[in-house]
């Protein structure tokens, strides 16, 4: 899996830790149009940009846990907000934001070493997630899970998740979600096993 995601070939990450559905995932530095395009078709979930929360804040990119309702207690945010989502942004130099052309010219500003939060317009059309810097030893989640994939690829750290719906709107899960990967010729790597490579290759 970590061969393919140096390549650049999307691969399914599985959550086995919680919620049992598979994202598709490519690292951002690497992600072509038809790769975004197959994500979106195949895919048809929510396609988002994970990086690091530092980066995101650095830019100025507000978290939704800054905007969201007062009245819920500190118990019910933490609970709300187990994904840790930012506002929608696009590049400001896009049309609409919405085509996947637009999109995937917001995704490589947002990695350019040069980018300002003015680069920005919110709310726009690429949802992102900020993960946490320790990635996987901080959070057990598919945000994270991005992060370690990228950095034992040697690539950078942020990368573009897409849910897999099933046709009847379910999430794809258990034999299904087997059966997607050997239709479409996906790899499938589980959360635990990304943390275990990263704890192994730390260990030599």
């Amino acid at each position: 899996a970590i061969d393919l995601i140096k390549s650049g070939s999307p691969v399914i990450i599985l959550d086995d830790r919680r919620e049992f559905e598979g994202d598709l995932f490519c690292p951002a530095e690497l992600v072509e149009l038809e790769v975004l395009k197959f994500m979106v078709r195949r895919g048809s979930g929510l396609l988002c940009l994970a990086m690091l929360q530092q980066r995101l804040d650095y830019l100025g990119i507000p978290r939704f846990s800054n905007i969201i309702s007062p009245r819920l207690s500190k118990q019910e945010l933490q609970v709300s907000l187990g994904t840790p989502f930012h506002l929608p942004v696009d590049y400001i130099g896009c049309s609409s934001g919405i085509s996947l052309i637009d999109r995937l010219e917001t995704i490589k500003r947002l990695m350019d070493p040069e980018a300002i939060g003015s680069w920005f317009v919110t709310p726009g059309h690429l949802p992102l997630l900020g993960a946490q810097a320790g990635g996987l030893d901080d959070r057990l989640g598919h945000t994270e899970s991005v992060i370690d994939c990228c950095r034992l690829a040697g690539l950078y750290p942020a990368g573009i998740l897409c849910e897999i719906v099933d046709d009847d709107g379910s999430m794809v899960r258990g034999e299904l979600l087997d059966e997607f990967a050997a239709s479409n010729g996906l790899t499938i790597i589980s959360i635990t096993e990304i943390h275990q490579l990263k704890k192994s290759r730390k260990a030599n």
